[in-house]
């Protein structure tokens, strides 16, 4: 597993089931590696968060290739038929 020592450009999006998503980037502060990490977030009954392992989108050890400005977006539509499945 690739350790990054840094992070920055945190974004949020919710569901329309009450899941929670985060983006951000995780990136060495002096040379690469870096990546996007997207983790689900789920609340219990008594609304404590719980976040789910991350995966990691184009993690990349290439100096010429620089992660940056994530953004993320969900359907909160509660009538749309779910297409993907994020576990």
């Amino acid at each position: 597993m690739v350790q990054y020592d840094a992070g920055g450009d945190p974004a949020l999006a919710f569901d329309s089931r009450g899941h929670v998503y985060y983006a951000g980037l995780g990136f060495d502060r002096t040379a690469a590696p870096n990546t996007v990490a997207v983790n689900k977030g789920t609340f219990d009954g008594a609304g404590k968060l719980t976040w789910g392992p991350p995966a990691f989108i184009n993690q990349t050890t290439s100096p010429s290739t620089a992660n940056d400005k994530e953004w993320i977006a969900v359907d909160s539509n509660a009538t749309t038929p779910s297409a993907i499945t994020c576990t």
